[in-house]
């Protein structure tokens, strides 16, 4: 660098490299100052051809510096010895330095270059490096992190500085030219490791907003393998989570041995040889891959290496995918990994340590080649080296077998769930949720799974099931869809991950983009907690009272005041999920004092559809005539920016019964259009971003109208209540009432009931319209009401009420729990 030059913290640098380095760190009063070095640092262990060992160590002292290229911006260094040259180059932007080297073989004879350092960094008093470790940065408090630009590198971590290196083991003929691997210095003086998780984002192929889907079949058959019977049990239980749950699953993986007896593809490669005789026979195979086409679902595989350094067995892998992907539609490689330290001699590679840079290279030319004939194939690495640079070539990480952290827990899930998190200091590595009683995951069941998932979802913003999915039942449907619906409508804020580290032991994650989202927060340890938790620390704006609802393992709000904390008890290995926003996004809190609480007024808020897309989609009906009768046909696609909305079905100037994807539905009250609400059974017949199919059926063969049908994402008003501890049992009765207002006054709506429709969510579920008891009728005295009763046979968890935008007036929600009362105790004490 043309002389020295000093960085501030919290801003941005540019420098010119004219010396041939990085260069020294000297500390200051202000910040931070780079020191031009006298010499490059650099080393190279040099073997010959025929004997691998290392001949002599190649060091800039040991070179004699030829010329040095100041004219040229990168070009820093140029050095002859050894019969090499080597030229250095280093270049910088505003935030990072590079330094790579071009060494070229000048002599007469091969050489091979076993290991190279790339930079050597000493560190004065004041700047501590941590960290570091296979495929690992190092951290540099108040200034960043360092590492090299590859899968497979080593940083090595001393007490007073520093080095990055790498084992190519490659040989350069005479007249040969070998350019290394890039190493890097990037600034980051606040926050070295906020700002690496920031680089990381930079560099991955499958952004953290983007989420991920997948059920895997490992654990639902013993590891000798699947077959056609237990594939299809499971996805007959997968159907039914998409048909009647709205939860659905983008990706399907065959786990491991689905090959012939006495095939041994992990280690040659070769997976063509599906067993059609015992595990698929009858072309069953086909029939599965054509079933999970009709789902919308994608069929993966796992495939498995025992040397990625061996290029004939990673040639014979490349194309048995190629195989799948023509005949069976493959879309995911599930990728299995887990050594990459060969010492098998007879594979035509360097073994050792020397082995790795060989097999990431054979990796990565075949990605590219697959990606080139499958673009939408996703890639999912199981047990690969825990480097955050394999998310440049791959979609998704996953350590494969868990194994157990060191931590006592009071169950396996706890002790896996502290295992993984010990590993998430900067990028997703994520296992997902096994839930099986097969050989595997130390037969763990349901064991905690619901705790698992949740940490999983707001760690890597993937939902990751395998196993016995069987083993669900209603309440167990129930909750998965619940948590599918929170990340449809907190969608944007998962662009944002933040790990959340708290007094005494407790952390989480934060999925809070824009202020307000979804925060898992976990007590790994065996006391209880009450842990501070500023809006800051959670993502959100402190200079606002957010509100916090608790969704798991209770139902509360709780408040963050503007510029102060919000105190959260957690119980000892306790996982609570919480949505928190601005307070006239979330709920107010019911005072569960006594056991009448009457009059509680709720929060209304408007929840608009995004200006991003239309909210109207209109198209006309075909009719189709039958001898019996007729239907009007259409077949739109909503956008799947409309999930989470209710929908409205509106049909002009046609008649008839109404059914959406041949299934029924009905009418409201004989209106000429049909409201759907979300996590209703009507809801879930809908299909958001593919093709639906709507029709009226009727039995008049005359009709000969020119009609069309009309669907909407209708904006809504919503209001939310929470209890702590209201000890409701078999005779207690949850009232909720909604007037409506026009400029302040009472509003009397029109018989058109599109003028009152609402509904209310219940622990965890929304009620059908109006769902009062027979004997309830709806008050109608003085002004407009909307009466909602509910008998409680269990704890009152949360109430929530969605109103459809469709009128001009304004709402009033009130909220009251009682002891049992008949219809006309309420309607007198009204």
């Amino acid at each position: 660098m043309s002389g020295s030059k000093r960085i501030e913290n919290g801003t941005t640098f540019r420098v010119h490299h004219t010396d041939g380095s990085f260069a020294e760190i000297g500390d200051s009063v202000l910040g931070v100052q780079f020191v031009p070095r006298e010499s490059l640092e650099f080393s190279l262990l040099i073997g010959s051809a025929d004997d691998t060992g290392v001949n002599v160590e190649i060091t800039p002292d040991r070179c004699q510096a030829e010329t040095r290229l100041s004219s040229e911006e990168s070009l820093v260094g140029e050095y002859c010895g050894w019969d090499l040259r080597i030229k250095v180059f280093s270049t910088a932007d505003d935030s990072a330095l590079r330094k790579w080297l071009v060494i070229e073989n000048i002599g007469e004879k091969p050489v091979v270059l076993l290991d190279i350092v790339l930079e050597k960094m000493r560190l004065p008093d004041g700047f501590t490096p941590e960290g570091g470790g296979r495929g690992r940065p190092v951290y540099i408090k108040d200034l960043g992190f360092a590492a090299i630009e590859f899968p497979e590198f080593q940083s090595v971590v001393t007490g007073s500085g520093f080095t990055l290196e790498y084992y190519p083991s490659v040989t350069l003929g005479a007249g040969e030219t070998y350019t290394t691997e890039s190493a890097v210095i990037q600034l980051a003086p606040a926050d070295p490791r906020g700002g690496f998780r920031q680089y990381v984002e930079t560099i991955r192929r499958r952004k953290s907003g983007e989420l991920f889907t997948v059920y895997s079949s490992h654990g639902a058959h013993e590891c000798e393998g699947p077959n056609e019977r237990v594939l299809n049990e499971e996805l007959d239980h997968l159907q039914e989570l998409k048909t009647s749950w709205r939860v659905p699953f983008e990706y399907f993986v065959v786990d491991y041995g689905y090959w012939s007896d006495g095939a041994d593809p992990p280690a040659n490669g070769d997976y063509t040889r599906l067993d059609d005789r015992k595990r698929f026979p009858g072309g069953s195979f086909d029939h599965l891959s054509a079933r999970l086409m009709g789902m919308d679902a994608k069929l993966g595989m796992w495939f498995g290496l025992n040397c990625p350094a061996c290029p004939f067995a990673v040639g014979r892998l490349q194309i048995s995918i190629l195989h799948f992907a023509s005949r069976y539609g493959l879309k995911l490689v599930k990728l299995y990994i887990p050594e990459w330290d060969c010492n098998d001699s007879g594979h035509a590679h360097a073994t050792g340590r020397h082995a790795r840079y060989t097999g990431v290279r054979n990796i990565v030319a075949m990605l590219e080649a697959l990606r080139e004939a499958i673009p939408d194939l996703v890639v999912l690495a199981e047990s690969f080296t825990k480097s955050p640079w394999w998310l440049k070539h791959v979609d998704i990480m996953s350590p494969g077998d868990l194994g157990v952290s060191d931590v006592p827990a009071p169950s396996m899930r706890d002790s896996q769930i502290v295992r993984m998190d010990e590993d998430q200091e900067f990028f997703e590595n994520d296992a997902g949720v096994c839930m099986t009683y097969s050989d595997s995951h130390y037969w763990s069941g349901k064991q905690c799974w619901r705790k698992g998932l949740l940490m999983s979802l707001v760690r890597s913003n993937q939902i990751s099931l395998s196993g016995q999915v069987h083993l669900f039942n209603d309440d167990d449907r129930l909750f998965l869809q619940r948590i599918f619906h929170m990340r449809r409508v907190h969608a944007s804020s998962f662009s944002d991950i933040r790990r959340v580290d708290l007094a005494g032991g407790v952390y989480g994650y934060a999925a809070t983009g824009g202020g307000k989202g979804i925060v898992a927060l976990y007590n790994p340890t065996w006391e209880a907690k009450t842990v501070d938790m500023t809006a800051d620390s959670l993502g959100c704006d402190s200079a606002l009272r957010n509100v916090c609802v608790e969704l798991f393992p209770d139902r509360k709000a709780l408040e963050v005041p503007a510029d102060g904390c919000l105190q959260a008890h957690m119980e000892p290995w306790e996982v609570s999920w919480f949505e928190i926003g601005p307070s006239e996004e979330t709920c107010d809190w019911v005072d569960p004092a006594g056991k009448d609480v009457r009059n509680c007024p709720l929060l209304v808020t408007a929840v608009a559809v995004t200006s991003e897309i239309d909210d109207v989609v209109t198209l006309p009906v075909e009719q189709v005539l039958y001898k019996t009768g007729s239907m009007f046909r259409c077949a739109p696609v909503l956008p799947r920016s409309w999930s989470g909305f209710p929908v409205m079905v509106d049909r002009k100037r046609v008649d008839g019964e109404l059914y959406i994807n041949n299934r029924p539905v009905m009418w409201s009250d004989g209106a000429p259009y049909a409201l759907m609400y979300p996590w209703t059974l009507r809801y879930s017949m809908l299909n958001f971003g593919k093709e639906n199919i709507f029709y009226l059926a009727t039995d008049d063969t005359s009709l000969m109208a020119k009609g069309e049908m009309v669907f909407s994402a209708v904006p809504y008003y919503s209001s939310s209540s929470a209890r702590d501890d209201f000890p409701a049992d078999a005779d207690s009765t949850l009232v909720v009432t909604l007037r409506f207002l026009k400029d302040g006054a009472p509003y009397r709506y029109s018989r058109d009931p599109r003028d009152v429709r609402c509904s209310v969510w219940v622990d965890g579920a929304w009620t059908d319209v109006y769902r009062v008891p027979p004997n309830v009728p709806r008050i109608k005295d003085k002004f407009s009401w909307a009466v909602f009763m509910h008998d409680l046979g269990k704890d009152w968890e949360c109430t929530r009420v969605l109103i459809p935008r469709l009128v001009d007036c304004d709402y009033e929600v009130e909220v009251f729990l009682t002891n049992r009362i008949t219809a006309a105790e309420y309607k007198k004490g009204e």
